[in-house]
C-alpha cells in the first residue's frame, strides 16, 4: 500500500520539465541582463553626479576668523557629499588657483598682471539628491547669503542635462522592465501549463475520487521548485560568464560593479526562478482540478 502510494505520487508529479527549464532559464537570463543594466546605469549617473563640483568664491578682504570657520561649517551641511575618503570640501587658494590656470593654458598671467585677480574658494561636490534645479538654486542662495562669501558657481546647464537625461532614462527602463516581466510570467506560464497538460486527465481524476488540492498540489510544486532552482542557477551561471567576459574586454566596467549588488541580482534570479515556477504550477493544477470533465477533451 505504501509502495503504490509513493508510485501514484510519483506519476502524478512527473510532469515534461525539458521545455519549461529552457523557457525559464532564458526568461531570467534576460531579466539579470536587464538587471545588470539598471546597475550599471545606476552607477554611472552616480559616477557623472558626484563629478559635479560647487565653487564657493570667497571675498578678499574677508576676516579670516570667518574663513577659517567656514570650511567646518560647509562639511556638515547635508547637501556636501560625504565620499569614503570623508567629506569633499577642498579648500583652493588663490596662488593655487593661479598655477592650475597656468598649468592648464601655459600662459603666465602673472608676468602681465601686478596682483593675482582669483580669489580663495572651497570646492564641493554636492550629493546627487540635491541636484535637483530648484534644491541647488537654494543652496546657492543660502551660501551667497553667508558674510565670507563672494559668489557661487556651478554647471548649471550640465547639471540641466544630466537631470534630463536621468529622467529620461529611468522612464525607458522602467518601460522595458514592466514589458519584460510581462514577457517571462506569460511565457514561464504558457509553458508550465503546457507541460501540465498531459497530466490533465490523472488530476481530474485524482480530484473526483475525493483527493484533496493540497494532496494533488504538492508532487507538482515540489519539481516545480525544483526546476525553477535549476532554472535560476543555470541562469545567474550564464550571467555571471557574460560578465566576467565582458569585464575582461571592458575593464571600465568593474569600477561601476558593487560586488554585493552583482551577487545579490544572482541569488535574486534563482528565489524568482522558483517563486515563478511554484505560482505557475500552482495555477495549473487548481485549473484543471476545477475543470469539468467534458472540458478536459478540449484542446
Amino acid at each position: 500500500m505504501f509502495r503504490s502510494h509513493r508510485t501514484l505520487n510519483h506519476s502524478l508529479g512527473s510532469f515534461p520539465i525539458g521545455n519549461v527549464l529552457l523557457s525559464t532559464t532564458l526568461a531570467l537570463l534576460a531579466m539579470g541582463l536587464l538587471g545588470l543594466l539598471l546597475m550599471h546605469a545606476v552607477a554611472l549617473t552616480r559616477a557623472m553626479q558626484t563629478r559635479v563640483q560647487m565653487h564657493v568664491i570667497l571675498h578678499r578682504n574677508a576676516p579670516e576668523n570667518t574663513l577659517m570657520h567656514l570650511g567646518p561649517w560647509l562639511a556638515q551641511k547635508a547637501y556636501v557629499l560625504d565620499t569614503q575618503e570623508g567629506c569633499s570640501v577642498r579648500f583652493v587658494s588663490k596662488q593655487t588657483a593661479a598655477e592650475n590656470f597656468i598649468k592648464a593654458t601655459g600662459e603666465n598671467f602673472l608676468s602681465v598682471l601686478e596682483d593675482n585677480p582669483l580669489r580663495d574658494a572651497y570646492v564641493l561636490h554636492i550629493e546627487p539628491s540635491y541636484q535637483e534645479k530648484d534644491s541647488i538654486r537654494r543652496i546657492k542662495q543660502a551660501l551667497e547669503a553667508h558674510p565670507g562669501v563672494f559668489e557661487v558657481d556651478y554647471p548649471e546647464d550640465l547639471l540641466t542635462s544630466v537631470n534630463r537625461n536621468v529622467a529620461k532614462s529611468c522612464l525607458v527602463l522602467v518601460l522595458l522592465t514592466m514589458v519584460l516581466w510581462t514577457t517571462v510570467i506569460v511565457l514561464v506560464r504558457s509553458n508550465v501549463r503546457l507541460a501540465m497538460y498531459s497530466q490533465r486527465f490523472l488530476i481530474r481524476s485524482m480530484g473526483l475520487v475525493g483527493a484533496t488540492k493540497k494532496f494533488i498540489r504538492r508532487p507538482f510544486v515540489h519539481r516545480a521548485a525544483l526546476v525553477g532552482g535549476a532554472s535560476g542557477t543555470i541562469a545567474a551561471t550564464l550571467l555571471l560568464g557574460l560578465l566576467s567576459l565582458a569585464n575582461r574586454n571592458f575593464h571600465a566596467l568593474a569600477a561601476l560593479q558593487d560586488p554585493r549588488h552583482v551577487y545579490g541580482l544572482l541569488v535574486l534570479l534563482v528565489a524568482v526562478g522558483v517563486l515563478l515556477s511554484v505560482w505557475c504550477t500552482r495555477s495549473a493544477v487548481n485549473r484543471y482540478v476545477n475543470m469539468s470533465t467534458d472540458a478536459l477533451h478540449v484542446p
